[in-house]
């Protein structure tokens, strides 16, 4: 019959001193123990945690059996009970049993032992493994359900765990079944076991292999798997065996070939349309093109490309026709998406105008390459164009003559709109709306004499019946007090839908019985028209002009301004007029034939004309001109240029002093490492003091084209954009870091500053400096990689150190635990009791050393901590209150003064612990010559409020012990009861909130802390 134990302070009057062993045990505990009878299986006593693990009071389980927290009907219960009576001991896992019925994993260990009368008794450690078998099961489960076959091997080759799909692999393809420990290369095919074992020696070595490998099937297929050889490496870094995974592509190999079928289709459809289809790299080379495209790279260019080949054509092409090109693929690769038209390039014979679009290729979210479409636009283009010619015309002529020309509408409900009217209406009538005209054709009888309305409308109407042509007077009122006369005609058409629209014209005769006197005065408006223009030409310094060749090279001026004589007095504007060659004696015989020559190409190729050249003005004067010009061509196969001539010499001037300048820039470069440059913001060109990057000087080029082409593609734009706010904005410094690409093609770092010149409100030149900041840079990005590694691995050694701490906890309760038992017994042999006291000790100091970590980690990991307005008077009071007898024993004055700063915002319990460290430091290093006095006071500054902390005991060598003031465990003094952590916490827990400390001491005479609290 089982005992009643309801009072645990009863189990020494039946067991001696069992109950007292095993009550410390129990409570320092946080596994579960059982103390029982292992004959019965009756439970003795038990500890909070084995109770909390089957779901009972101690209570109510020492009242139960074995088999009532146990399935004693499980083979690892009947195994455990046998193998505990053949050894006294045992250990494994068993299934228990919670007070609702529960079910779960525990992992034990039982141990048999006699009591002084005889009797055997028990003691069970258990733990509950509920989580760790969970966890199994998620990690077998996640192995057994994946694609893929997974076995782990030791280095003797051996299977050490595999998954369920390898199993299953094995047995279906090679009819065996797998078995840990077995060799790996039984399971390879015999004709690769050689070839095998060489890739699993390298693997261990430490390469990574990818393989495929092809296994015949059971109906005489073929099956294709994807093979990984891994080397399996410990938390030590050591290669201890290797992983091997293998995954069935045969379905993915299908797909490919079907894939590349479908490819080769598609591309003999690409390859069928005329249009232009080619991809791009992201080094402007060819991926693929279709035939359209090859073809016309061999008309154009004589090119027979190839997937590979660089689509930017060198010397074959104009330059600019390429830096086009350049640039539309740089774009596409920013990631946007767009159409634009181009045309043929300078000297091919036919012009043909192409409409591109351009999308990038997409692969994840990086951008490996373009799609490029293009086609052929060139009658759609002409038609445009003269399409747009005769609206252009049309415009104009309706503006010029006083008509407003229309298109008048009245569909099948009545409503009336007109679809278009000219913009001669409102020079007719400017109080007219023509946008409110298009959607309600009514509001123009708003503009109508009231008299006139109702007839308009009847002949409206007549028009409308009889669809004869409509022709109405009527009074146009302007304002109040004005109107015009104006006459309407047109002529209608009926459509399907039962629309009826008219097409015609309004016109003002108000002046219709003086039309000679209005023709006249026409005459005299469009005289002084040209006149205005005349004199608007002469008054300003630009000579605007018209330049005719003929078919057989007859050149005129049929019109050029009067300020040319402001250039060449001694000019004849009229015998141009009739003959312009006689312009060519006053240009400078050194300029001449340069100057017929670039009239002659601009007329071969219709190009803009701009040239620079000497005009002679007297025997001792001589100028410098620009001329440019626009040529057209016309039906008779004359060719007109409309342009102007600027007297270019104040520029010239500034040019030949900026050559002088870049002699000087040439000496201030020899003194610095810096390249200097002078950029020409009206000339659009930069000139270089010295070359750069292994430029040399004559290797550079001085337009803006060659400069940006060097920057990097990923900052060109950024540049760009910065550049031209400087500008815009007329600030005065320029700077920027970005890559620029050196004269081998590798991009360096550079750092380029500038200031802008300002002449007149206009910036006229930047002057600045370029420097190669390439080491530099990659220093910094080298030290960033380090501090990235170095926070990771701080992150790492701090959840080890909570690993640690959390973990140690257990054993450390054990271990104390058990070192209790000692005093229970005698130890004759003071060896022995010397040993079992200092592992005790040691014990204790471990445990101190973990809940010091521990403290320390709560400091650490706090991230979010909540201030609040804590008074320090309060916190002082508090602090004293729990130091109490230790204040008092030492008799110790201690005066505080908060006047000045009240209160702080922190946070209260670190406020407290702080304050506590700082009192009991100072009583345990008080002076034993004098009194202990203690100085407490606070202030106010703009960022902190400052607490200091003085006392007058035995003081601390600052200067010795400087760099370890605040480390933690560090001690300054022989006093066994201090352990160097107080200063460690109370820096901590400053930092975390922002604040710090400082200490100034001197030996014998007393130490100040002074605390900083951010506010």
């Amino acid at each position: 019959m089982k005992e009643s134990v309801n009072d645990r302070s009863t189990i020494p009057n039946r067991t001696g001193v069992d109950s007292n062993i095993f009550k410390s045990l129990f409570e320092n505990s946080l596994n579960g123990i059982l103390y029982g009878n292992p004959e019965s299986g009756d439970i003795c006593d038990a500890n909070p945690a084995a109770a909390s693990m089957f779901g009972y009071s101690i209570e109510e389980l020492i009242k139960l059996n074995r088999r009532d927290v146990f399935d004693a009907n499980h083979p690892s219960m009947i195994n455990a009970l046998k193998s505990r009576s053949k050894d006294g001991q045992v250990k494994g896992e068993l299934v228990g049993i919670r007070k609702n019925g529960q079910r779960f994993p525990i992992e034990f260990t039982s141990s048999v032992f006699f009591l002084e009368n005889g009797e055997q008794r028990t003691t069970t450690i258990l733990n509950d493994i509920t989580e760790r078998r969970k966890s199994e099961e998620e990690m077998t489960l996640l192995l057994d359900n994946t694609e893929e076959s997974f076995v782990l091997i030791d280095k003797e080759l051996r299977i050490v765990s595999f998954n369920k799909k390898f199993e299953n692999n094995i047995e279906y393809y090679f009819k065996v079944d797998v078995l840990k420990g077995a060799n790996i290369l039984k399971f390879a095919q015999e004709e690769r076991r050689g070839v095998v074992k060489g890739i699993y020696d390298r693997v261990f070595e430490g390469e990574i292999i990818d393989d495929v490998i092809i296994v015949p099937s059971r109906n005489e297929t073929v099956n294709y798997f994807s093979t990984r050889y891994k080397p399996a490496i410990d938390a030590n870094g050591n290669i201890v065996g290797a992983f091997f995974t293998s995954r069935d592509i045969t379905e993915k190999r299908k797909a490919i070939h079907e894939k590349e079928f479908e490819q080769r289709n598609k591309e003999a459809l690409i390859n069928s349309t005329s249009d232009l289809i080619w991809s791009v790299d992201k080094e402007f080379k060819l991926i693929a093109a279709n035939q359209a495209f090859i073809k016309t790279m061999k008309v154009v260019g004589n090119f027979d490309l190839k997937s590979g080949d660089s689509l930017l054509f060198g010397e074959n092409f104009d330059p600019d026709f390429i830096a086009f090109w350049k640039q539309m693929y740089v774009r596409g690769f920013s990631g946007e998406a767009f159409k634009f038209e181009t045309q043929t390039p300078k000297g091919y014979p036919n012009v043909v105008y192409l409409e591109t679009t351009i999308n990038p290729i997409l692969e994840g979210d990086s951008i490996v390459g373009l799609a490029c479409y293009s086609r052929d636009i060139t009658e759609l283009k002409r038609a445009h164009e003269e399409l747009k010619t005769s609206y252009d015309l049309f415009e104009k002529l309706t503006l010029k003559l006083p008509t407003a020309i229309f298109q008048f509408e009245i569909n099948a409900d009545g409503k009336m709109s007109f679809p278009y009217m000219s913009k001669g209406m409102n020079k007719l009538n400017p109080s007219i709306n023509l946008e409110l005209l298009k959607v309600d054709a009514s509001s123009a009888f708003l503009t109508v004499h009231p008299d006139d309305i109702a007839p308009m409308k009847a002949s409206i109407e007549y028009s409308k019946n009889t669809l004869t042509n409509w022709e109405f007077e009527y009074r146009s009122v302007i304002s109040k007090d004005h109107f015009i006369w104006m006459k309407g005609m047109s002529t209608p058409e009926k459509k399907e839908d039962g629309t009826i629209v008219w097409y015609g014209y309004f016109q003002d005769i108000t002046e219709k019985r003086r039309v000679h006197q209005q023709l006249i005065q026409n005459e005299q408006e469009i005289k002084s028209s040209h006149e205005q223009l005349t004199k608007l030409t002469e008054s300003v310094d630009t000579v605007v002009y018209q330049f005719e060749m003929t078919a057989d090279n007859k050149m005129t001026f049929p019109f050029i301004s009067k300020s040319a004589t402001k250039l060449i007095p001694r000019i004849d504007i009229e015998l141009l007029k009739q003959d312009a060659t006689a312009a060519f004696a006053h240009v400078h015989p050194d300029d001449l034939d340069g100057l017929i020559k670039s009239i002659y190409e601009s007329r071969d190729n219709l190009s803009d004309w701009n040239y620079e050249y000497r005009s002679v003005v007297d025997s001792e004067k001589e100028i410098w001109i620009k001329g440019a010009s626009h040529p057209e061509l016309k039906e008779n196969g004359t060719v007109v240029w409309y342009g102007y001539f600027l007297d270019i010499t104040e520029r010239k001037i500034d040019n030949e002093n900026l050559l002088r300048a870049n002699e000087r820039y040439d000496m201030i470069a020899k003194a610095t490492n810096d390249t200097i440059w002078d950029c020409d913001l009206v000339a659009n060109k930069i000139y270089w003091a010295k070359g750069i990057l292994g430029y040399t000087l004559e290797s550079i080029d001085t337009s803006f084209e060659w400069w940006f082409n060097k920057i990097h593609p990923e900052d060109v734009e950024r540049v760009k954009r910065k550049l031209d706010l400087v500008i815009k904005n007329r600030e005065l410094r320029w700077e920027d870091e970005f890559r620029f690409m050196a004269a081998d093609g590798a991009y360096k770092y550079v750092h380029d500053k500038g200031f802008l010149v300002i002449y007149n409100s206009l910036p006229i030149r930047m002057i600045g400096a370029m420097q190669d900041i390439t080491e530099r840079k990659n220093n910094e990005i080298e030290r960033e990689q380090i501090i990235a590694e170095l926070s990771q691995n701080n992150k790492d050694l701090k959840q080890f150190s909570y690993v640690t701490s959390h973990n140690l906890r257990a054993p450390i309760a054990n271990l104390l635990g058990l070192t209790s038992l000692i005093d229970q017994y005698k130890i004759p042999n003071k060896s022995l009791k010397q040993i079992l006291d200092g592992v005790r000790q040691s014990a204790l100091m471990f445990d101190d050393t973990v809940k010091d970590l521990s403290k320390v980690l709560v400091i650490k990991d706090q991230t979010n901590i909540v201030k609040e307005k804590v008074s320090f008077a309060v916190i002082v009071d508090n602090v004293l209150k729990q130091l109490g007898v230790a204040v008092d024993d030492n008799t110790v004055n201690i005066k505080y003064k908060f006047t000045e700063a009240p209160t702080v915002l922190f946070t209260p319990s670190y406020m407290e612990s702080i304050l506590l460290n700082l009192f009991t430091n100072a009583i345990r290093y008080k002076s034993s010559k004098r009194q202990l006095k203690i100085d407490i006071s606070s202030s106010n500054t703009r960022e902190f409020v400052i607490l200091k902390f003085k006392d007058n005991g035995i003081g601390i060598d600052t200067e010795k012990y400087k760099d370890k003031l605040f480390k933690l465990y560090q001690r300054f003094h022989d006093n066994p009861d201090g352990k160097g952590l107080g200063l460690y916490l109370i820096k901590s827990q400053l930092e975390a909130l922002g604040g710090s400390i400082n200490i100034e001491s001197e030996v014998d005479k007393g130490t100040t802390f002074t605390i900083n609290f951010k506010k």
